[in-house]
């Protein structure tokens, strides 16, 4: 079995934080970041292997970057995967 965990909205493709808002933003992604990588290392046994966004994106065949991207990649996922799961705020 392979599993592929992703979590696109990484700070590796943002430009760095302006203001107050926009820090509390990549503080808030790095540490959702450090707990998917925590729970895969519980639940898989074994280090997730880190890409870079752009990287995986372009492994998908998806150009640009951005949230136009990431909208892009979210959409294939729930084309290619039925139940696939998506968080909203």
């Amino acid at each position: 079995w392979r599993w592929i965990v992703g979590l696109d909205n990484s700070t590796a493709d943002r430009a760095m934080a302006k203001n107050r808002h926009d820090s509390e933003l990549q503080r808030d992604n790095v540490m959702l970041q450090g707990l998917v990588i925590s729970d895969c290392r519980r639940l898989f046994k074994s280090a997730p292997s880190i890409v870079h966004p752009r990287q995986s994106r372009r492994q998908l065949g998806i150009a640009g970057h951005g949230p136009a991207a990431r909208q892009e990649l979210l959409e294939l996922a729930m084309r290619e995967v039925v139940d696939f799961p998506v968080m909203r705020h």
